[in-house]
């Protein structure tokens, strides 16, 4: 993956001589914001159904599925998203057409649809998924509606209550604040989504719940570490798994929250993104980065 950002930074800067090696299918967008790579990525099965996915994760083996990876360059910062492509569409050609992705497979079948479609169309089978229940999903992206959100002046800063004031972040497109060497986040482009953020931020006894979304990606992830990430080393236990997880990072949305680690090694370097719900129920525990 940080090769990926490192080709598209040299792209930003004006050098597309280095795609002329470049050994993956990719596509770049007009306006060079947005550059798409198809590879093989990382899964684990359990009899036909898909039961994690792992975009981030490069492979080679008989046990991964084709994956679309993009990234988006926005100043100083820098995201990665990706989708899976089902085993029924090949595909044979890729480019973009004005904001859209444009797919052709082998079987000369098209899809064109935004990358933000292509993320809604796709979100209930981003964890244990059939092949077929991802091949229904990802030709209903060019039909997604997008929710259209009520965009209001928004304040430079707003204080939450046990934790300190936000700042709003143009290249971040957040309100972020720093603490403790933690960095907090949230996103609101409206009063009624602030109200909804400032409602979670009050529901989170931080030292608790880190504690807590510890104990949640333990039960998540440590079969998975102990299956298939090991490398000369000995299986790691409970204790171990939960005392390399470092909390970094807190993103609050107007009806959910992302937490993040540093994985401490665990998964070779990447991060370790926990999430919850609203009502801050645990929903899931994902390796990204």
């Amino acid at each position: 993956m940080e090769k990926i950002q490192e080709i598209h930074k040299e792209i930003l800067e004006g050098n597309m001589e280095i795609l002329k090696d470049f050994s993956l299918s990719y596509c770049l967008s007009e306006n060079k914001e947005d550059f798409v790579v198809l590879r093989k990525g990382r899964i684990v099965k359990e009899e036909n159904r898909i039961k994690y996915f792992f975009p981030n994760s490069e492979s080679n083996e008989t046990n991964c599925i084709y994956c679309l990876i993009w990234g988006r360059r926005n100043e100083e910062s820098y995201g990665i998203r990706g989708t899976p492509v089902p085993d029924d569409f090949l595909i044979k050609e890729m480019k973009f057409e004005a904001d859209k992705l444009f797919l052709l497979s082998t079987d000369d079948e098209k899809i064109v649809a935004s990358l933000k479609q292509f993320n809604k169309a796709l979100q209930k089978v981003w964890r244990n998924f059939t092949m077929e229940e991802l091949s229904i999903a990802f030709r209903q992206a060019p039909d997604t509606v997008l929710d259209e959100i009520k965009q209001e002046d928004m304040p430079k800063t707003v204080t939450i209550k046990n934790f300190g004031k936000f700042t709003y972040k143009k290249d971040d497109k957040a309100y972020k604040l720093v603490k403790e060497d933690i960095e907090y986040y949230f996103s609101a482009d409206n009063k009624a989504e602030l109200k909804k953020v400032k409602d979670i931020f009050s529901n989170i006894e931080i030292i608790d719940f880190i504690e807590k979304a510890k104990e949640y990606t333990v039960k998540k992830l440590l079969k998975l570490k102990n299956d298939l990430w090991l490398e000369d080393e000995k299986e790691v236990t409970k204790k171990e798994f939960r005392a390399r997880m470092k909390f970094t990072s807190l993103y609050v949305f107007s009806e959910s929250a992302n937490f993040y680690f540093d994985d401490g090694d665990l998964f070779w370097g990447h991060s370790i993104e926990v999430n919850v719900n609203q009502n801050l129920e645990f929903t899931d525990a994902n390796i990204v980065g």
